[in-house]
Order: C-alpha cells, then structure tokens, then sequence
C-alpha cells in the first residue's frame, strides 16, 4: 500500500547483538537503539505474503485481543514517550493516546476509515486499498473496541476474547 498513510512506515529491521531493545509492551512494541546510529535503506523491503486472507484476518483477530487487553490494563508501560513533534513512532503513540482513544469506541473506526480512505488517499490503492484500509483501518479497530465492550460486560458463558 502506497497511500492512506501507510508508507513509508520507517521500523528499525536489522541491528548488532546487544545494541538495541524491544519495548516491553503487549501490542505496538518497538526496538530501540541503546548505541550506535540508524541509517535508512535505500530500497523498500517487499513482503511477499501469500497465506491469504483467511490468515490475515485470524491473525488481526489475535492481535485485536492483545490490543483490547492492553486497552483494558490502562498501563502505562510506554518507553517511547508519546510526543507530537518527535519520531514518527512517538507521533503516533501521542495521536493514538491524545485523539483516537479520547474519540468514542465504535464510532472511532469509521472516522479513522474515513481519515485514512479518502484523506490520506488510500483510494489511490484501487480495489486492493479499499480491501485493506477497511478492514485494517475500520474492521480490525472496530473489533478493538467490540472485545473491550464485551470484556467489560462480564464473563459470559466462559467465552474469552
């Protein structure tokens, strides 16, 4: 995907033994340099995934209970502070936590659709965009925001997220 504000996405990939940490963070977990510098690839790195959309969508299921599980823990375990004006990593946690969090669940995914379709020009993907920005950026937090509701209802008839 080349639009809807999905590329370029600048993660650190390749890094000497000891020179770098995870985050400890259920979802959204990044590297982080201890030493040295980052560079940046001249080329892009193309995944060639072709499990499918079955697979995809059991996987973004999985990490939709990670994420609701994460919501629900109201930790703050960020070692990458949220910031506005920072990398794009520290932008993003301040959007997500300061904006898309503070907008009401349900209605969020739809907005943050819209944002990323037609703002961001996700459309310009063709058929492939609207696949994927719908069901990355309106199915998937949708469903975020539906296993946070039905985990705070209660336990029902032993049925986990």
């Amino acid at each position: 995907m080349r639009h809807g504000g999905y590329y370029p996405t600048w993660l650190l990939r390749v890094w000497r033994r000891g020179c770098a940490w995870s985050e400890n963070r259920l979802m959204d977990e990044h590297m982080i340099l201890r030493q040295g510098q980052a560079a940046f690839l001249q080329h892009d790195i193309v995944e060639q995934n072709h499990k499918g959309l079955s697979v995809w969508i059991e996987r973004q299921n999985r990490y939709a209970s990670r994420e609701a599980i994460a919501l629900l823990a109201e930790v703050s375990d960020n070692q990458i502070p949220p910031r506005l004006f920072s990398t794009p990593e520290a932008r993003r946690r301040w959007l997500k936590y300061n904006v898309y969090l503070r907008c009401p669940p349900f209605f969020r995914a739809f907005v943050y659709f819209l944002l990323r379709f037609f703002v961001q020009r996700g459309f310009l993907d063709g058929k492939e965009g609207l696949i994927f920005h719908f069901l990355q950026g309106c199915w998937y937090r949708f469903l975020i925001d539906a296993k946070t509701y039905e985990h705070k209802l209660g336990p029902r008839q032993g049925k986990e997220m």
